[in-house]
């Protein structure tokens, strides 16, 4: 199930029990949009002391550190405490394990059902995994007095939109990518797109991580004001705008006049595969941070790569299982930083298609 309405519904159905009691068991599964995460992210706030709730027991068994499961029998232990008392349980554990390293069709059935790891594998050609982006989230970020670099990713006007704002911050033990993004959709099709894509739209909007603007299309000139918009609401410098030419040569030139710096962008593996990679590793290395967004988790969750012949790889939106718009415009502006901030680039080449 996408939701948990089912999980709700059958706790409302016990108002006037005296004493009300329910069991949730489950593993992993596959995909982190179900509502066991729910749950299980509720449970470890009660654990970790950020939520008082006494009327809650959890037992949660999932590895520490998942990395190196083909080797360290700690992920298993960890997640099977049954295997730990009967030997025939961890033996079959160990030949599995040694199947899912051979066979790549095993592997995703082996981590999540035996290691409660969400896993994706090259089998489908996942960018990052959800659990790695989830750690990453912060309580807050300061933008105040950043220099920051705006990607866009302007889709047809009947489907999502997305910017995203990006800073390079080096307060802590590495360089980190802070990210904010910002998603729009037309305001005519929130109760159809809920429907199709199996998500709460208006909860989002409510959150203050989507904008609803237009009628069954989006409009644009809302996108555009809210890049004009960021220096003034974060206090930051704006140092370029990044933007693919399809659908966005109107908005860049806008913003062109009001004295932005727009690069366009060619949406190719030769210009993209390298802050593909880079937000790929900051992001595995925990030196990417960005707060409380369930729907940049699910674009991440949603993205799947495409390797041209010398083995670049780049997110590609036709083989991707759901919108990745927020993710295409953070690439975009991660380039930007990763051509200026890292290697020092002053002057950018617009390249043309």
């Amino acid at each position: 199930m996408p939701n948990n309405y089912a999980v709700e519904a059958m706790r409302s159905g016990q108002l006037t029990i005296l004493n009300k009691l329910g069991f949730i068991i489950s593993t992993k599964y596959p995909t982190s949009q179900n509502p066991f995460e729910d749950e299980v992210a509720y449970a470890k706030k009660v654990l970790d002391g950020s939520i008082e709730d006494k009327r809650l027991f959890a037992l949660l068994y999932e590895p520490d550190d998942a990395k190196n499961w083909t080797n360290d029998d700690v992920v298993m232990k960890q997640a099977n405490p049954l295997a730990l008392e009967i030997p025939e349980v961890w033996d079959d554990l160990v030949l599995k394990r040694e199947r899912a390293i051979v066979l790549e069709s095993s592997r995703e059935n082996f981590l999540t059902k035996h290691c409660n790891i969400i896993y994706q594998g090259r089998g489908t050609e996942s960018y990052v995994s959800v659990e790695q982006v989830q750690k990453c989230k912060v309580d807050k970020i300061d933008w105040r007095g950043r220099s920051v670099y705006v990607g866009v990713d302007l889709a047809m006007t009947t489907d999502n939109c997305a910017v995203t704002m990006v800073a390079m911050d080096d307060s802590g033990d590495g360089e980190r990518i802070l990210a904010l993004p910002m998603a729009f959709i037309p305001e005519g099709r929130i109760i159809e797109k809920s429907r199709v894509e199996k998500l709460d739209y208006r909860q989002m909007i409510r959150n203050g991580i989507c904008i609803a603007c237009g009628d069954m299309t989006v409009d644009y000139s809302v996108i555009e004001q809210y890049v004009l918009s960021l220096p003034a609401k974060y206090g930051v410098h704006i140092e370029s705008i990044g933007f693919d030419r399809y659908n966005a040569l109107s908005s860049a030139q806008k913003w062109e006049d009001a004295g932005f710096e727009c690069v366009e962008i060619r949406q190719h593996s030769d210009t993209l595969h390298m802050p593909t990679k880079l937000l790929k590793e900051k992001i595995e290395d925990g030196l990417f941070g960005f707060t409380e967004n369930r729907l940049y988790e699910i674009n991440f969750e949603n993205c799947r790569c495409t390797y041209d012949t010398g083995l670049r790889a780049y997110v590609n939106k036709k083989r991707s299982i759901g919108k990745i718009d927020e993710v295409a415009a953070t690439i975009n502006a991660v380039y930007l930083l990763q051509q200026n901030a890292l290697f020092g680039e002053d002057d950018f080449v617009i390249q043309m298609v």
